[in-house]
């Protein structure tokens, strides 16, 4: 077993009663998810409380940047699912609250508490009540299981297959039913490159370094001076890729955050978007 107790007793970045609740999901997992979960646990630098604590996110962060080693992750069905619903009571007030536990993108990201916890309370002083695991959201590695539900990336092929074995793209989520791609895709009202309709079809967007791949759910459009842009990748603080609405040429964009007009991009998808990487 994966040494929760000792791991928080040396780590003061969670209040006790955060600890508790951790605790308890670690010693209530798979010994597979067990891992993964103290392995994220120990990367777990920073912590933000919102709503006077009831809220609690949690984020490894480094030179200022969130930066995961997402060689230990939860392999799940959707993008962000509650895994567990854990109670604590205080023994001697009788006071509870009931903590729900939070995956996204394959990481343990938050703790939402149903009314605002007392962090002044011992470790000593609180009792795990219940421990509910919902893991139907997450994959299982059972081999043998003839239910089992491909991971995103056994789904993934040519070039995206390539690219994420050179790469490692995170955030991988399940494709959008080709009725739903197709359906958005028309309302959108743009052309769209060839190895870009090919990504959609395997995953519904992910992340290359600091790069997000837009999916079919998360795409926008944007309105410039010269034309409307539907934007498939963006950068944080250096651009984004986007194709213009009306036009039937799948031809990509440069979009300069600092105001400067379109540039076309006579690459691939896959290169656009190393080329941004780039930048």
């Amino acid at each position: 077993m994966w040494p929760f107790k000792k791991l928080f007793r040396k780590r003061s970045i969670f209040t006790p009663v955060e600890s508790k609740v951790l605790m308890a999901l670690g010693e209530n997992l798979s010994p597979q998810w067990r891992e993964v979960s103290h392995n994220q646990l120990s990367q777990v630098n920073q912590v933000q409380r919102h709503g006077e604590g009831r809220e609690v996110c949690c984020y490894a962060v480094r030179n200022g940047k969130v930066s995961w080693d997402n060689k230990s992750l939860f392999e799940m069905i959707s993008r962000e699912a509650q895994i567990a619903t854990i109670r604590v009571t205080h023994a001697d007030s009788g006071r509870n609250w009931s903590v729900a536990v939070v995956i996204v993108d394959g990481h343990l990201f938050s703790l939402e508490f149903d009314k605002k916890p007392d962090h002044s309370l011992e470790l000593d002083e609180l009792n795990v009540t219940s421990v509910e695991i919902d893991a139907s959201s997450i994959q299982t590695n059972d081999a043998d299981s003839e239910s089992r539900i491909p991971t995103v990336q056994e789904g993934l092929s040519g070039w995206v297959l390539e690219w994420h074995q050179f790469h490692r793209l995170d955030g991988l989520r399940s494709p959008q039913s080709p009725e739903s791609i197709t359906r958005t895709l028309k309302q959108l009202n743009s052309a769209f490159p060839p190895d870009y309709l090919s990504l959609i079809d395997q995953t519904d967007g992910c992340s290359v370094g600091d790069c997000a791949i837009l999916g079919v759910s998360e795409v926008y459009q944007v309105v410039l001076p010269d034309a409307n842009y539907t934007v498939l990748a963006q950068r944080p603080n250096v651009g984004a890729l986007g194709v213009r609405v009306g036009s039937s040429e799948g031809a990509l964009y440069y979009l300069d955050y600092e105001g400067s007009s379109p540039q076309q991009i006579t690459a691939s998808f896959q290169n656009a978007v190393e080329q941004l990487l780039a930048m």
